[in-house]
């Protein structure tokens, strides 16, 4: 991660990372436990489909643990933490 000046709601912010990885923790709960059905044959599936999806999961907490400790040692270096307000649609 780069450092940045501003960080944009909803794609770097550290709530919107944070809510990544709740997001993304969840979908690989999920495939653990559909490929659990399979091995204990509740579900009639590939399990290769649910491994590779596991691994695309872990992969992808991965990365989004690594742009929050990044975000993290850019707020902690700098003792900034810029961020746009976001603006919404229907407000007055």
């Amino acid at each position: 991660m780069r450092k940045r000046k501003e960080f944009i709601p909803n794609l770097n912010t550290f709530s919107a990372l944070i809510d990544r990885l709740i997001i993304e923790n969840i979908k690989l709960v999920n495939f653990e436990n559909k490929l659990l059905d399979i091995k204990e044959e509740r579900l009639k599936a590939d399990p290769k489909v649910f491994e590779e999806k596991c691994s695309t999961q872990k992969k992808i907490i991965a990365l989004l643990r690594e742009e929050l400790v990044a975000l993290l040692e850019n707020v902690l270096t700098s003792k900034k933490y810029d961020f746009l307000p976001e603006r919404r649609t229907f407000d007055h």
